[in-house]
């Protein structure tokens, strides 16, 4: 899902449009309506997930909340620019949220890597702001540059010479200085390594320091003829092999005494394994197996050891700990580096680069996992895409490759990977921590195969001391077993055999005959060759043949692939080559794989053989006129494929100095957008215009000129008989395929834009392929006295862009619209607050809204648009310094309705998540008032407990307000025990609170979020008839509702509500006093008798429903008397 896209900022400006501190809520696809009561009945508690806050490397604090329909909402606080405009662009690109700032968006990826922005990411990773108050950066030196002039908060660490950068961190405190020479720099029509150094203080490019992550999930020996290398001599002795892994148990009987030289980059103090992995994965290396009488050796297990510890107890690490930890493997000579890790990989990885340089300039070997992310094609992880790396698969039992190895090819350029496999399913190690009790354990993973692949390696260079690291990879893997139980992309050559790959005379000086991507048009075969080195005394007659085949298993047509000659002669201590030759034109465009097999009388080579033939493809040339008639130069322009925006699009098209850019995409149908903001002579913006053709047939290379003169103003709505004023605006134009893939290019003008014609829209025809649409939405405020209303809030949806640039908006329109009665109770005493209200609709489902004041006592009417597929979803900040937030369902209107809503009636804890997985239980708590819930702010909570047990067995504790609990399978009743205490001076509504929950859980085999189940978890609405300032009046007894209801979220059974008890304190809970309800079915009312002017009243409910579901909640200071 494409998101809203925004302009490449101008350099000089001394008035723009019109600056927006704006909130953005952003939803990936169209949300499933949540049916509104035609009654003032406030809805059931709203499922909330807590918002998890990111700070980026601009400043802007992103917050990620619960999964709508599959996807996070994304609210954005822009930082403060000193009123520089900003607008962000918001991307989906599979599970993954990217919010892109327009002031810094040309400096992606150049200069800034785009995992900086993958907000979903950075919480994945702990970098959220609750668990880092730093980014973790590696930044690049420009050239000539020998030490950086690092703005204010970056501090800088490790030398990653490999790659010419240094590994960094930016305080989220001190974003601004390094945000504003980002800024500028993006303002500049062209950058380069020079212009970002001289802007950035001697910094040319900018990546995130991501997480890497260890790849877990006897015979083994055997399976891969380590025997016969052993009886044949070889054992690693001499040769230098390392690790790059959780550290080491060099405790361990199999260890002791094995490992030399060791090192930390993860910050700790020493290399010890505190995961196990790293031990695990150093004895299949090197190990003695020592504690099984030496029968469960290591491949190598003679080999001098060398320990790099690269990731942390967790199990993951960051890449420039890998990079640091790979420079001092090869400062310390080591011949072979295993590294059984991964990571994402990115299109300019850091890591890969840094393993290609490194074997470049040191001929070490680096022995690396394939990954766990299979069975997808395309799923290598880094650094595993290196070309140099030796990259590993898994085999099982079978000989099958399981289906958590990655696949190849690597994305992008399409080059063969794996290159060779070995077993990875429940291999015996060495367990951390063994000196006592069973030594051993068994783990799954392309983890378990690398170091044995390395282990092998090791042995070559023992046995071949002359031999490249090129050439011991070559015969490591073209001496593999061949199985006809995968592809080349699952196994890459085969499985591991020592036994050949130690006795072969004969060898190849490449890996793979790779020919990569071949671009169509294809002009005429492309041909490479194999270089064959004969080490004995003898020649060899070589005999090539080849294999090859789509993907999909048809064979390839005569002629697609050749090698010549027939026959060959490789001379004793000699070289002979054979050419393998490819003609794109002899069959379909497809991905091609198969084998070149290079027969001897002594056993074959074998090199996977891959190519990927371009399918047909056209060139569209876009050409960009501003509205002043000028060349938009410099711009970006999109062409969206009509039938598969996803995956045939070509987004953020480049402009030249004369407005021109290219795009390769595929024939069909395509809307080509441009966003054109233009530029008066001094450098003030005279307008932003949608412009475009929403339908483009593309059936060979195609021009497209697109001119922002041929765009009119846009005419806000405006309320028949009701002289209003617009106070906020958002414009979307969307394009989707038949499948419901989108694209969605937005902009959040001022009032003043539009009443000046800044915004500008171009006229369409209804489209044919596809959807296409303009959503508006606007916030409208009546300027006369007597109005039906104090908030309109319109959204208006249309196929095409009409001619006058107004939507339609007449008598009966406003008739449809739904009046919300909604009284905002002040906790305490009168203050004032802010609140947002957010829309996603079908064409448009990236809700945008920002924060207006509104004051606590208060009462409006608010009309808001009620149409299928129109969603709202309502934010309000809690008063004081914890700014809590509570927020309403997304929720659809019904034409006409009429509904009462209460914000802050009361507070008091609720569950806002409580998803279970298959091996945990997830409880997050939260604040709610009893109709909407949210986070606890900031600072809010002094003291905290949160307890959970199962079946009254206690599972955990914490001193948190949420947990995330390890639990055994198979379904339970859970109990989970809450205190709060609240800190009077950030958050008012109440002093502590105590609850238990009772709920009934069943776990899900699905580990994904939306497909967890969730329990019925009750929730208590307190409803006291409070005055205005939230007091009771004093001498007066105060009539209270209660209902009883469960979290909306709710997927598991939920009963009927059978047994409710109130009592009420005056004294904070030294004694009780029972209140009689009258009531049935959740809902019920009882009555608190006149108290004392001052007295802090607290409750303490109970109720259980049928199906055993149970809340106690005490709350101390619910509300005061005046």
């Amino acid at each position: 899902m494409r998101g809203s896209r925004v302009p490449r900022p101008r350099a000089a400006r001394r008035r723009a449009l019109a600056a927006l501190t704006a909130a953005v809520l952003a939803l990936g696809a169209p949300v499933a309506a949540v049916a509104a009561p035609h009654t003032a009945t406030p809805p059931a508690a709203p499922r909330v997930r807590p918002p998890v806050s990111v700070t980026l490397i601009t400043g802007d604090q992103v917050r990620v909340g619960a999964p709508v329909a599959g996807h996070p909402a994304v609210t954005v606080v822009p930082a403060d620019r000193g009123g520089r405009p900003v607008t962000f662009q918001t991307r989906y690109s599979g599970d993954d949220v990217y919010v892109l700032p327009s002031d810094v968006a040309s400096l992606v990826p150049g200069v800034l890597d785009a995992e900086l922005f993958d907000v979903t990411a950075l919480v994945r990773q702990g970098y959220d702001d609750a668990h880092r108050d730093s980014l973790p950066l590696i930044v690049r030196y420009a050239p000539g540059t020998r030490s950086l002039a690092a703005p204010a908060g970056l501090r800088t660490g490790r030398a990653l010479g490999s790659i010419d950068a240094v590994s960094a961190s930016l305080a989220k405190s001190a974003t601004a200085g390094f945000a504003d020479r980002l800024a500028r720099l993006g303002g500049r029509r062209t950058v380069s390594p020079r212009t970002a150094g001289a802007a950035l203080g001697g910094i040319a490019k900018v990546w995130l320091d991501r997480t890497v992550r260890a790849d877990t999930l006897d015979a083994n020996l055997t399976r891969i003829s380590a025997p016969a290398a052993w009886d044949a001599g070889l054992d690693g002795a001499g040769v230098r092999v390392a690790v790059l892994d959780s550290g080491v148990d060099a405790g361990h009987p199999d260890l002791a005494g094995r490992v030399g030289d060791s090192a930390s980059f993860t910050g700790s103090a020493t290399a010890d394994d505190d995961n196990g992995h790293g031990t695990h994965v150093a004895s299949l290396l090197a190990g003695s197996g020592a504690a099984a009488d030496g029968a469960r050796r290591g491949v190598a297990y003679r080999a001098d050891l060398v320990v790099g510890k690269v990731l942390a107890a967790n199990g993951t690490g960051q890449l420039s700990w890998v990079i640091a930890g790979m420079q001092w493997a090869v400062a310390e000579h080591a011949s072979v580096v295993s590294m059984s890790l991964g990571a994402p990989p990115a299109a300019d990885d850091p890591v890969a680069a840094a393993v290609d340089e490194l074997s470049a300039s040191s001929d070490t070997l680096f022995v690396v996992a394939a990954g766990n992310s299979g069975p997808g094609n395309g799923s290598i992880e880094s650094p595993g895409i290196a070309a140099a790396a030796l990259t590993v698969g898994a085999t099982d039992g079978n000989d099958a490759v399981p289906f958590f190895s990655s696949r190849g090819p690597t994305r992008g350029d399409h080059r063969l990977k794996p290159e060779i496999t070995a077993p990875g399913v429940s291999i015996t190690g060495a367990r951390a921590g063994g000196g006592t009790g069973n030594p051993y354990t068994q783990l799954s993973g392309t983890s378990q195969a690398t170091p044995q692949v390395a282990g092998a390696a090791a042995l070559l260079r023992q046995e071949h001391p002359q031999w490249t690291a090129a050439r011991v990879k070559a015969a490591l893997s073209t001496t593999a077993s061949a199985y006809a139980k995968g592809t080349v992309w699952d196994q890459g050559a085969g499985r591991l055999d020592l036994a050949r790959a130690s006795t072969t005379a004969l060898t190849a000086d490449v890996s793979t005959v790779d020919f990569g991507a071949v671009r169509w048009p294809h002009a005429g075969p492309v041909t490479k060759t194999v270089t064959l080195t004969n080490d004995s005394a003898a020649a060899v007659t070589v005999t090539p043949s080849a294999t090859f085949a789509q993907r999909s298993g048809t064979a390839a047509p005569a002629g697609t692939l050749a090698v010549a000659p027939s026959t060959v002669d490789v001379p004793a201590h000699g070289s002979a080559a054979v050419t393998v030759t490819l003609d794109p034109n002899s069959g379909p465009a497809a991905e091609y794989g198969g084998t070149l097999v290079l027969a001897t009388d002594s056993g074959d080579l074998r090199l996977p053989v891959g190519g990927y033939v371009e399918p047909e493809r056209y060139d569209v040339s876009v050409t960009v006129t501003d509205h002043l008639g000028r060349p938009y130069a410099y711009g970006r322009a999109d062409v969206v494929n009509a039938d598969n925006v996803n995956g045939a699009s070509a987004f953020n098209v480049p402009l030249d100095a004369h407005g021109h850019g290219t795009a390769r995409v595929a024939p069909g149908w395509y809307s080509v957008q441009s966003r054109v903001e233009t530029d008066e002579a001094d450098g003030t913006v005279e307008s932003v215009a949608f412009t475009g053709d929403p339908e483009v047939r593309v059936a060979g290379d195609t021009a497209v000129a697109l001119d922002a003169r041929d765009a009119v103003p846009l005419v806000p709505t405006s309320v028949p008989h009701v002289p209003t004023r617009v106070d906020q605006a958002q414009v979307y134009e969307s394009r989707y395929d038949a499948g419901q893939g989108g694209y969605i290019d937005s902009i959040l003008p001022s009032a003043d834009d539009l009443a000046q014609h800044r915004v500008l829209v171009q006229p369409t025809a209804p489209v044919t392929h596809g959807v296409y649409g303009l959503t508006t939405r606007f916030r409208l405020l009546p300027t006369g006295k007597r109005a039906p209303a104090d908030v309109y809030d319109v959204v208006q949806q249309s196929p095409v862009v009409p001619r006058t640039g107004a939507l339609p908006f007449g008598e009966r329109d406003v008739r449809d619209l739904a009046r919300l009665d909604v009284t905002y109770h002040a906790l305490g005493a009168p203050a004032t607050t802010d609140e947002m209200r957010a829309d996603y609709t079908d064409l448009a489902p990236m809700a945008v809204g920002a924060y207006r004041p509104v004051a606590l006592p208060s009462r409006r009417t608010e009309l808001v648009t009620a149409a299928p597929g129109v969603r709202f979803q309502q934010e309000v900040r809690t008063p004081g310094a914890a700014s809590a937030r509570l927020y309403d369902p997304v929720t659809v209107y019904e034409p006409g309705e009429r509904r009462a809503v209460h914000w802050f009636r009361t507070l008091a804890p609720t569950v806002v998540d409580a998803p279970r997985y298959p091996t945990n239980q997830w409880l997050v708590t939260g604040l709610g008032d009893g109709e909407h819930a949210g986070s606890w702010g900031t600072g809010s909570v002094s003291a905290a407990t949160l307890a959970l047990s199962r079946d009254g067995t206690p599972v955990g504790a914490n001193t948190w307000t949420y947990g995330y609990f390890p639990v055994a399978a198979g379904p339970a009743t859970f109990t989970a025990d809450s205190t709060v205490t609240v800190d009077p001076a950030r958050l008012s509504g109440f002093a502590s609170a105590r609850t238990r929950w009772t709920f009934w859980s069943r776990p899900t085999n699905n580990p994904g979020y939306e497909a967890a189940p969730q329990p019925a978890v009750p929730v208590l609405d307190y409803q006291p008839a409070l005055d205005s300032t939230g007091h009771a009046v004093p001498g007066r007894p105060t009539v209270l509702g209660l209902r009883a209801t469960h979290v909306s979220q709710a997927t598991l059974p939920a009963g009927t509500f059978r047994t409710v008890t109130l009592a009420y304190s005056s004294d904070a809970g030294a004694t009780w006093h029972r209140v009689h309800l009258a009531g049935t079915a959740g809902r019920y009312a009882g009555v608190v008798p006149a108290l004392p002017s001052g007295t802090a009243v607290s409750l303490k409910a109970a109720a259980t429903d049928s199906a055993g579901n149970a809340i106690e909640q005490t709350v101390i200071g619910i509300w005061r008397v005046r």
